[in-house]
């Protein structure tokens, strides 16, 4: 549920997750409002240790810790049990809550993956609030043909409208992609990441911490290179290719409600024919 809703904890170690899989110490937690995997509502974490797409892996690490405190007690190989249970809930469920959130409810295609992570990819790099865009998905009419499914940039689209409106300026972003390590501390550690990276565990890091702040680094550089109309520009076209997806999508999933529907009335038809 967390991260359908975009919250997180900020402090999610193995003293605030109780046996029973509550949680406590709500501190410096936080709702995401500008879609960033790497959101971290705790200052004090420049690791990211906690970050929003870490929280599913963070509470497996858990899981993982208990068992290894309860080994002499659980019969062997149960710990590993207990791991697999949870990551089959957790895709489970984290599939079933993003599949209603798209609106699809009947048919579960193979690319439904690759929709719901193109979105991800869509609102991280225009900055887009996470929230209201699943919430305008909402606002979107079926459509009655796949003709429906574009709309040209000449004509007005209301849900393309609020997904541009929804996009943060080039100076928001790069105020969000501001560096949890100094540019000079940075290229330090790569070089020692380089030549011996076991070091980077004394300062509390690891190779992914690095890859996240050089990536970041070079989003920055790379908007301090944009001008707002080019953003906009930029925005307009990878929103306006996303939704032309999904409207051929639920325009899928609309024609399988209809099939389903005249299927159960044929078969009630039948039946009352046979009584």
């Amino acid at each position: 549920a967390w991260q359908a809703v975009g919250f997180v904890h900020g402090v999610l170690n193995t003293d605030n997750m109780a046996i029973t899989g509550e949680t406590i110490d709500y501190g410096p937690f936080g709702f995401m409002d500008v879609y960033d995997p790497d959101y971290v509502p705790n200052s004090s974490d420049a690791a990211g240790r906690y970050s929003y797409a870490a929280q599913p892996g963070v509470c497996a690490w858990n899981i993982e810790r208990l068992g290894e405190s309860l080994q002499n007690l659980l019969p062997p190989g149960s710990t590993e049990q207990a791991l697999a249970a949870y990551w089959k809930t957790f895709n489970s469920e984290y599939r079933a809550r993003f599949r209603r959130k798209l609106g699809l409810l009947i048919v579960e295609e193979e690319g439904d993956e690759q929709l719901l992570q193109s979105l991800f990819e869509v609102m991280q790099r225009t900055g887009a609030d996470f929230t209201n865009c699943f919430r305008a998905l909402s606002r979107e009419p079926f459509p009655l043909s796949e003709r429906d499914c574009y709309t040209p940039p000449q004509s007005f689209d209301a849900v393309f409208e609020y997904m541009l409106s929804q996009c943060a300026s080039v100076e928001v972003l790069q105020k969000l992609l501001r560096p949890a390590l100094h540019p000079n501390a940075l290229a330090r550690l790569r070089a020692i990441a380089a030549n011996d990276p076991e070091q980077l565990a004394g300062f509390g890091l690891d190779r992914a911490v690095l890859e996240r702040e050089s990536r970041r680094a070079a989003r920055r550089e790379e908007l301090a290179n944009m001008a707002p109309r080019d953003k906009r520009r930029a925005d307009a076209e990878a929103w306006r290719d996303w939704l032309y997806k999904y409207r051929l999508r639920i325009l899928r999933e609309k024609q399988a409600v209809e099939k389903r529907a005249r299927k159960s009335a044929a078969g009630g038809a039948a039946g009352g024919g046979a009584a």
